[in-house]
């Protein structure tokens, strides 16, 4: 059981501490007259600015539906819409008369699959009540259906366009990647760098009068034939 009190702190010089000073005993929690309470607060209300007065007392008109969760909503649709995914749905849509919500209604659907995996008819529900979802404030079970019929008639020119987006976004990132790598740095050495021809000379044997014959032969044959 426990007591409500209006109280506020004043300094005992005396003492040296801070006392507290009642200013209103409302009883105890469980029969305290919640009318009397709302009659104070609207009397000191009127001691304040009106702008601040209305600010801190909330608006009668006001009222608590309900809360919907949209983080992890918000990041699986900014990667749908990074993939172009909503793009290419829209496009393909436009030469139908299907309505532009079939492409937020699959993005529900995909959605619910990652975050709360449940049936359509449990998606139709989660949508909007447990769920916000941009562009799409309701869905029903026969719209996830109709959206599912629709996406395997088009299952192959969907999956070939966003493959083409994803590759095309793979070989930005990588271009990107090699563009950025640093030059490979150079070792110095003390070794002396020596031509093939050097080391051909250098570590050739000795020539005979056989080979000198058959070399200066072929110098003249190479002679003759430039001419």
């Amino acid at each position: 059981m426990r007591y409500l009190q209006l109280a506020h702190n004043e300094w005992d010089p005396i003492a040296k501490a801070a006392k507290m000073k009642v200013l209103h005993n409302f009883g105890r929690e469980d029969q305290i007259d919640r009318a009397a309470v709302e009659r104070l607060v609207g009397s000191l209300c009127r001691l304040l600015d009106p702008g601040r007065a209305a600010a801190l007392t909330p608006g009668a008109e006001l009222t608590f539906i309900g809360s919907a969760a949209y983080g992890g909503l918000y990041l699986l649709d900014q990667l749908w819409r990074q993939l172009k995914i909503d793009t290419i749905l829209t496009r393909i849509l436009a030469s139908t008369r299907r309505s532009v919500f079939t492409e937020r209604v699959l993005f529900a659907l995909v959605a619910n699959r990652a975050l709360d995996p449940s049936s359509k008819l449990a998606a139709s529900h989660w949508v909007g009540r447990n769920a916000h979802i941009d562009g799409l404030p309701a869905c029903s079970d026969d719209a996830c259906y109709r959206a599912m019929d629709w996406l395997h008639q088009v299952q192959d020119s969907v999956e070939r366009k966003v493959f083409d987006q994803v590759a095309t976004c793979s070989t930005w990132k990588s271009t990107c990647c090699s563009s950025t790598q640093p030059p490979p740095t150079s070792r110095s050495t003390n070794r002396t760098s020596r031509s093939p021809a050097t080391d051909a000379v250098s570590h050739s044997p000795a020539p005979t009068p056989k080979t000198a014959t058959a070399t200066a032969t072929a110098t003249a044959t190479a002679t003759a034939t430039n001419r």
